[in-house]
């Protein structure tokens, strides 16, 4: 969906135009939301002076005739919410710009929002199109000029200057555009051009407002007058360029320096995307970039008081610089951790690994790793400098970044101080909405009053506001929320009373925290009575919340969560609610403040996020399974809470029932470290007997051990799990811990035990009438034969399998049977028919959108062609497979893909993009600590060294995987074992015999993480 210019669908290259008025409205709406929409929230939109009935009928109409149109045929329509999933030009240039792809994000911007779209008297789409395009328009104008900067810094100023000549035709009032083509103009030698860019300028500005330019463009232009270019080009052109510098932040930096920000943008661990564009501090992160560019630093804290931005500043820059890094960059808040052992876990989550709770082990588990952590809140770490020389000590490629109130005092720490965003020197400066904090606070009113532009004494009022909130922006925005109701010289009467009072009494004697702390308060004084108790209630959620959960939680209405979004002490994403981080940690007070309170808020939280998980989990075997995917996804941080909450109070049947729901998210989306943490955690709980919830729980936990390839201490916890059931008396719970235990037999290779006990489920589902469960069964029996070399009976078992799934309409188990019919033919040599079976299958999970069995499909499929002759066609379905897998977040099917692009890469001789891809599938594998699988991986390079003639080194990485497999107990798999032995013999011929020995000695004596590091490097032996 297009929806920069005139708005359209396109669809195979053909555009479908949308109709002028009310239609375009709520395709507009729909489409940028791309969530549910609750009906009557788009009555108000569209028919906010009609009652009721008559919006209702009206939104029905239109529906219907969208619905038959051209554009809207896949409109999901419900009797009280709509729904349009299309992707839009608006979403992928917001995240361009989230992300810093400011080439990507300028492209993308077509025109307006909308294009053409006049005004149609529904005051509430009309305000809300008028935000949305001066919000869209000024995140264009900044990738213009991030991209414009980047392509002048690479030396590509004939394209820079294109670009600002761009934005200049879009609003030739931005005066820093103006200098920046100035300067480019002139140092191509044209300075009658960049003089007349500078009168174009100077004529307009005294047109339109009566103004002068800013002495800092009149100085420009007189140096380039004056031809003086050396001396005077070099310095500080922005709008602040005769201000004093900023003590410790821009006293030991200067323009020149903005080369040596080398933005080099890559994977951010634990970092989502901004809700709006980056904009400022571009001479703080110059600073940093050049701080941790100088030879042999490692450390650089951002420092400031609360408010200040310090982690959004951070956040930028972990984005801009993790693409120096080979394992790029993670984000680690700390705001919560009070210990060592709390910081250790928080890293532990953001890298996706397990370790004990101690920095010595954190530090030998990251051991050579080339990776930049961001440790955001250091301070409230109390032996926060103590973890970060321990880390820093032991592990020589570590890049650590921490923001905090006070310095670490460490050797080789870069301290960058961080103050308010600059404010203007006079309340009355003609030049004040080009500083930074008046542009913030006119960038946040207008979202919540588009028609914002203060003039005169008001103007005064605005500017000064900022001035007595030190640039905090934290408190410019919560001030800003404040003006759709008051005007500036009324907010700044109540908070200047307010800031004097709180100032005092914290007995700080100002600065920004102060100030902060004071904006809090002001605002809460300025809330009614229900804006209060809601903004209380709400702050029992963690990571935000929808309207719905709102009130089935804490009782609080969408009138109130308008309210308080209104007032900037909610912000808005999509259909959900949050508060920023220091704005909830205020509410908690005041909500801890009413123990009674609290506690019942805490018993309802936890009890809806149980049923919400619970009915997740079950829709994950419907039709339904994407969307349950993404509630669970959105709801992380509150389901987190309330297990959180669960274990802290030490109640273990909702804990065990919430672990026991959320096992499947976990290993679907890679959490298995996570998973495993939380299940380690819940089973210290005292638990008088077994039931039923802990035994499912203890199946999850030995699931997740399993997906590790730790298969000793899976089959431990199925074996207790069975037990438990025994002891329950539940036969289908005994039956289904049997069948796990089979499956880890299956995948350590020890075929005959897993033939044996699964038989025996075969048997008892056949006496419980179990139906489904019994074709899983039978399918997974068939699995064991044919890989024991009986293809016969195992296709005999798989025709079973088929009949009776498709006698109980068992859509999901009729696929996987035909896809494992599929692998046993091919094993058999008839490619053929492994095709149509994996075609049929892939057409089955289609039509139940099973996403994990849909990228399945692709893979296998994929893989025939690749074994029929047909890269091309391999290449497409992988790649098809591998965006889906990066959608759900399954790193385990991104490894497994990478396996196969690199095969492919392999065989056309591209050799270093399949070690590229032999390497990300063998970081994620170990990332998720899936011993078994990474061993795989790792005999992926062994393919390679022999494809490349590199035997020595081939006969290394073959003793590390012998012996990786042995130790931990589980075999390559038949083609796998294959290759192998083919790559083995290769390298052996090629070398003396003596000297392959010593090699292959050498390779079983690594351990598995020198294993890993010898064939993710290049060296041709150990």
């Amino acid at each position: 969906m297009l929806l920069f210019g005139v708005p359209r669908r396109r669809r195979d290259g053909v555009d479908a135009v949308l109709p002028p008025g009310r239609a375009t409205e709520l395709a507009a709406l729909l489409a940028l939301r791309a969530d549910w929409f609750v009906r009557d929230e788009l009555v108000a939109h569209l028919w906010p002076d009609a009652d009721v009935k008559r919006g209702r009928h009206n939104l029905s109409q239109l529906l219907y005739a969208a619905r038959r149109s051209a554009w809207g045929d896949d409109l999901e329509a419900e009797p009280t919410r709509v729904r349009w999933t299309v992707a839009t030009d608006v979403a992928a240039f917001r995240q361009a710009a989230a992300e810093g792809d400011w080439r990507h994000a300028s492209e993308l911007y077509a025109g307006d929002l909308l294009e053409g779209t006049a005004a149609t008297g529904a005051d509430g789409f009309d305000a809300w199109l008028q935000g949305e395009r001066e919000d869209l328009r000024e995140t264009w104008h900044e990738a213009l000029r991030r991209h414009a900067t980047d392509l002048a810094d690479a030396g590509q100023s004939a394209e820079s200057a294109r670009l600002l000549r761009r934005l200049l035709a879009s609003d030739d009032l931005l005066e820093d555009a103006v200098q920046a083509l100035m300067r480019l103009e002139a140092r191509a030698g044209r300075r009658d051009a960049a003089l007349q860019v500078y009168e174009a300028f100077r004529a307009r500005l005294a047109t339109e407002l009566g103004l002068e330019p800013l002495d800092a463009t009149a100085q420009l232009a007189a140096a380039v007058r004056r031809g003086d270019l050396a001396a005077n080009l070099a310095e500080p052109t922005g709008p602040h360029a005769d201000d004093p510098p900023a003590p410790a932040t821009a006293g030991d930096v200067d323009a020149t320096r903005s080369s040596e920000r080398d933005v080099r943008p890559g994977p951010v661990r634990g970092l989502a995307a901004d809700a709006t564009a980056f904009v400022g501090r571009a001479l703080e992160l110059t600073e940093l970039h050049a701080r941790l560019a100088e030879p042999g630093r490692r450390l650089a804290t951002v420092l400031g008081p609360g408010g200040t931005g310090k982690s959004r500043v951070a956040r930028q820059l972990a984005r801009e610089r993790a693409g120096h890094f080979e394992e790029g960059a993670a984000w680690v808040p700390l705001g919560t951790a009070g210990s060592e052992a709390e910081a250790v876990a928080a890293i532990a989550g953001a890298l996706g690994i397990r370790v004990e709770p101690s920095a010595s082990a954190l530090a030998a588990l990251l051991g050579d790793q080339e990776l930049l952590l961001v440790l955001d809140q250091v301070e409230h770490l109390g032996d926060g400098p103590d973890l970060v020389a321990t880390l820093l000590d032991a592990c020589p490629r570590l890049c650590l970044v921490a923001t905090s109130r006070h310095a670490l005092d460490l050797p080789g720490e870069a301290v960058v101080p961080l103050a308010g965003l600059s404010v203007p020197p006079r309340d009355d400066a003609p030049d004040a909405e080009a500083y930074d904090a008046v542009g913030l606070l006119l960038r946040a009113a207008h979202r919540v009053r588009p028609d914002f532009h203060p003039q005169g004494p008001e103007r005064t009022a605005a500017v000064a506001l900022t001035r007595l909130l030190a640039g905090s922006p934290l408190a410019i925005e919560l001030a800003a929320g404040w003006l759709r109701v008051l005007e500036p010289s009324e907010l700044l009467r109540e908070v200047a009373r307010d800031l004097d009072v709180l100032r005092a009494a914290d007995g700080d004697g100002g600065g920004p925290h102060a100030s902060l702390r004071a904006a809090f308060e002001s605002s809460w004084t300025l809330l009614g009575d229900g804006e209060r108790e809601g903004l209380r209630r709400l702050a029992v959620f963690h990571g935000g919340c929808t309207r719905e959960t709102a009130r089935a939680v804490a009782d609080v209405p969408l009138r109130v969560l308008l309210a308080l979004t209104n007032r900037s002490l909610l912000y808005r994403d999509g259909t959900r609610f949050a508060a920023h981080p220091v704005v909830q940690r205020y509410a908690q007070d005041k909500l801890e403040a009413l123990p009674d309170l609290a506690a019942d808020l805490g018993r309802r939280h936890l009890a809806f996020f149980l049923a919400l998980a619970e009915d997740a989990d079950r829709r994950l075997d419907t039709p339904e399974q994407r969307e349950a995917l993404a509630l669970l996804t959105a709801e992380a941080a509150n389901l987190a809470r309330a297990l959180e909450r669960a274990i802290t109070a030490g109640d273990a049947d909702p804990a065990y029932a919430l672990t026991a729901a959320l096992g499947r998210f976990w290993r679907w989306r890679g959490h298995l470290t996570d998973g495993l943490a939380w299940s380690e955690r819940v089973r210290a709980l005292p638990l008088p007997a077994p039931t039923a919830a802990s035994v499912r729980a203890m199946l999850g936990e030995g699931l997740l051990f399993d997906k590790q390839g730790r298969y000793a201490r899976a089959d431990a916890a199925f074996e207790r799990a069975e037990a438990d059931a025994a002891a329950l008396g539940d036969p289908g719970l005994a039956t289904a811990a049997r069948c796990d235990r089979a499956i880890v037999a299956w995948r350590r290779g020890d075929l005959a035990t897993a033939r044996t006990l699964l038989e025996d489920v075969c048997a008892s589902y056949r006496a419980l009438g179990r139906e489904v469960p019994l074709a899983g069964s039978l399918g997974n029996l068939g699995n064991v034969m044919r890989d024991s070399g009986d293809l016969e009976g195992a296709q005999a078992l798989f025709d079973e399998t088929l009949a009776l799934a498709e006698r109980v309409g068992h859509v999901w188990e009729m696929a996987n049977v035909r896809n494992n019919k599929a692998i046993a033919l091919a094993y058999a040599g008839d490619l053929e028919a492994a095709r149509g079976e994996f075609e049929r299958a892939l057409e089955l999970q289609r039509s139940i959108d099973n996403r994990p069995g849909i990228s399945m499909s692709l893979t296998n499929l994929g893989n025939v062609h690749l074994d029929t002759g047909a890269p091309e066609r391999a290449e497409a379905l992988y790649r098809e497979a591998l965006a889906l897998c990066e959608e759900l977040g399954d790193r385990d099917g991104l490894a497994h893909l990478h396996v196969n692009l690199g095969i492919l890469a392999q065989r056309r001789g591209a050799y270093d993009e399949a070690h590229e891809r032999y390497g990300q599938s063998l970081r994620l594998r170990r990332a998720a600590g899936a011993r078994a699988l990474a061993t795989q991986s790792i005999s992926c390079f062994l393919d390679l060294a022999v494809a490349r003639g590199a035997h020595e080194r081939a006969l290394v990485l073959a003793g590390a995987v012998r012996s990786m497999a042995s130790a931990i107990g589980a075999p390559l798999t038949g083609p796998q074992q294959l290759t192998y032995d083919d790559a083995l013999a290769a390298a052996r011929a090629a070398v003396p015999d003596e000297r392959a020995a010593e090699l292959e000695r050498r390779g079983e004596a690594l351990g598995a993480r020198e294993a890993v590091a010898f064939a993710l490097a290049e060296r041709a032996v150990a």
